[in-house]
C-alpha cells in the first residue's frame, strides 16, 4: 500500500526561515526602498516573497497534500508572472504594482521555499501553537504581502498642486487617470507618484546621462528614453495605449 505524507502548512509559518523572508519583506519595503531605492531593493521583495506567499495560500487553504502545496506554488509563481509582463493585470490588482519583465528572476526562489519549508510541514505543531502562534504570522505575512502602497480613489475634479525644482519632472495627461504614474532609470532609480486627474510631478534623482521610460499603470506600453533634461511630459493616454512627447529644459 503507497502511503501520502501528510502535511501542515501552519507548521512552515512558525519556522525561522519563513519569519526571516518575512521579515525580509517587512524591512525591504517599509525601511530600505524608502532610503536607499534601486535594482537591489527592488528585486529582494520579489524574492522574499516567493518563500512567503506559497506557504501563506497554503495554509488560506488549508492544503494537506504534497500535490495541494505544489498547486499553491504554481498559482503564487503564475499570478507574480502576469503581474509582471501585463500592465492591464497590474492595474486590476488592488495594491500599486511594477510591471517589469525582469523581475522575473524571483520565481526560481519558489523552488528553494519549497525545500526550505517543506520538511516543517512535516511535523504536525500542537493544538494551542497552531491556534495561537501561527495567527499571529499568517497575520503578519498577510501583512507584508500587501506592503505595497494601496490604489486610491479621488474625485476626478481633484489635482495635485505641482512643486517643481531643478529634478522634478511635470507630467501632464489629455485625461483624467486613477493610479499611479512612474519613471524607471537605467540607472536603477524608480519613481511613482499618484496621479489623481491629468498631471503629476516625479522628483527624478537619475544620474546624469541616464535614460528613463515612463508608464502610466494600467495603461499598455511606456515612453521614452527621457533623459534628465526634460522638464515636461504631455501625454495622450487611453486604455490600449500612450503617446507622449517632451519639454527640454531651458
Amino acid at each position: 500500500m503507497i502511503t501520502t505524507t501528510r502535511i501542515h502548512p501552519t507548521s512552515a509559518l512558525l519556522s525561522p526561515r519563513w519569519l526571516a523572508a518575512v521579515a525580509v519583506l517587512a524591512v525591504n519595503d517599509h525601511i530600505v526602498k524608502n532610503v536607499a531605492p534601486g535594482v537591489v531593493s527592488g528585486k529582494l521583495s520579489d524574492l522574499a516573497g516567493m518563500v512567503v506567499a506559497p506557504a501563506l495560500l497554503a495554509c488560506v487553504l488549508a492544503v494537506r497534500s504534497r500535490g495541494g502545496l505544489l498547486a499553491c506554488h504554481v498559482a503564487v509563481g503564475a499570478v507574480f508572472a502576469l503581474l509582471k509582463i501585463s500592465s492591464t493585470a497590474a492595474g486590476w490588482w488592488p495594491w500599486r504594482v511594477v510591471v517589469d519583465p525582469t523581475d522575473l528572476i524571483a520565481l526560481p526562489m519558489l523552488m528553494i521555499g519549497w525545500r526550505w519549508l517543506l520538511p516543517a510541514m512535516q511535523r504536525p505543531l500542537t493544538a494551542t501553537a497552531r491556534a495561537g502562534l501561527a495567527t499571529v504570522a499568517g497575520c503578519l505575512g498577510l501583512l507584508v504581502c500587501a506592503a505595497t502602497s494601496p490604489r486610491r480613489d479621488y474625485p476626478h475634479t481633484r489635482e495635485p498642486t505641482p512643486r517643481l525644482d531643478e529634478k522634478s519632472v511635470l507630467v501632464s495627461l489629455n485625461a483624467g487617470v486613477q493610479g499611479f504614474i512612474e519613471m524607471r532609470c537605467d540607472d536603477g532609480v524608480q519613481v511613482s507618484e499618484d496621479v489623481a486627474g491629468r498631471r503629476a510631478v516625479l522628483l527624478v534623482r537619475a544620474a546624469p546621462g541616464a535614460e528613463c521610460k515612463l508608464q502610466v499603470l494600467g495603461v499598455p506600453g511606456s515612453f521614452g528614453p527621457v533623459t534628465t533634461e526634460v522638464r515636461q511630459i504631455e501625454c495622450n493616454v487611453s486604455t490600449s495605449r500612450i503617446d507622449c512627447a517632451v519639454k527640454e529644459r531651458t
